[in-house]
């Protein structure tokens, strides 16, 4: 594997962007400046259904708008498509199959959190009692997803959708590894799932060694950009769209600002020179 330093951006073309994901653009380019790393784009473009040719544009428009031309187009020049890379994903889940580490689950979001109401437990989408775990449900049956097993059945996750599509969790690790990624820039919010990853990596790896490089990629979860209400920003809940921010003449350097100012309040950065001066003291701690 690359022994250059490598991180890369990965928005999902399901809306248009907001700040939030132009913070951690930033973010994530000043830290590969930091390391002097290689900085990629990962479309997860998985989801066709919500896949829209303004939003593929949108992400490269934000891209030229955020970071200095050199880099924008370094990172243009290594993009990659979830969508173009379904053979290797299959490939993991069929790794998983052979050695049993999966089964079939039939239980609907419903199902999810009725059971977890009946157990007296706090309902969360990412919990699961373990309900279909020893059912032995056909993994070809229609309808179910494949849940990885891991040692405690609360954290049996899914790895493979009920389309056939492999999971959030399983793509994004497959990709981290092949594509040699040796830092990630996640927000606070995925810090349980780059702990789930973790468990499917080392399980993987005693079956593909190269699975075991994932135990070494330094992660750094920063906070969220939140709404004046404190809610996070999300593109389903209209949060305004970087794209109308930048059309108004919002400049770039607003963000760099505002992502300055998630790891130090004191900060005043409004370049990339200036945020990677304080991101690198975050590496430095890590």
């Amino acid at each position: 594997m690359s022994q250059q330093h490598r991180l890369r951006l990965a928005p999902t073309p399901s809306g248009l962007l907001h700040i939030g994901n132009g913070v951690n653009f930033v973010l994530t380019a000043a830290s590969a400046r930091a390391l002097d790393a290689e900085l990629w784009l990962r479309v997860d473009d998985l989801d066709a259904a919500r896949v829209r040719g303004e939003y593929l544009n949108d992400i490269e428009e934000t891209i030229q708008y955020l970071l200095p031309g050199q880099l924008a187009r370094q990172v243009l020049d290594h993009k990659v498509h979830q969508s173009a890379r379904l053979a290797e994903y299959d490939a993991a889940l069929q790794v998983l199959r052979q050695h049993e580490l999966v089964y079939a689950c039939a239980c609907s979001r419903r199902d999810l959190r009725a059971a977890q109401e009946a157990a007296g437990v706090e309902v969360d989408v990412n919990s699961y009692l373990g309900t279909c775990r020893d059912k032995a449900i056909d993994l070809g049956s229609e309808g179910v997803v494949w849940r990885f097993r891991s040692e405690e059945p609360a954290g049996d996750f899914v790895v493979r959708q009920r389309d056939g599509r492999p999971s959030y969790q399983l793509a994004s690790l497959v990709d981290d590894v092949s594509l040699d990624m040796t830092h990630l820039v996640r927000g606070i919010d995925l810090e349980s799932s780059t702990a789930r990853q973790g468990v499917l990596a080392k399980a993987l790896s005693e079956f593909v060694p190269d699975y075991s490089a994932f135990a070494k990629t330094r992660c750094f979860h920063h906070p969220l950009l939140r709404s004046p209400s404190g809610e996070k920003l999300s593109k389903s809940a209209g949060a305004d769209a970087l794209r109308n921010l930048r059309r108004s003449g919002m400049q770039s350097e607003a963000v760099y600002y505002e992502a300055a100012r998630l790891l130090d309040p004191k900060a005043e950065c409004y370049t990339l020179d200036q945020l990677t001066s304080v991101v690198s003291r975050v590496w430095e701690l890590a």
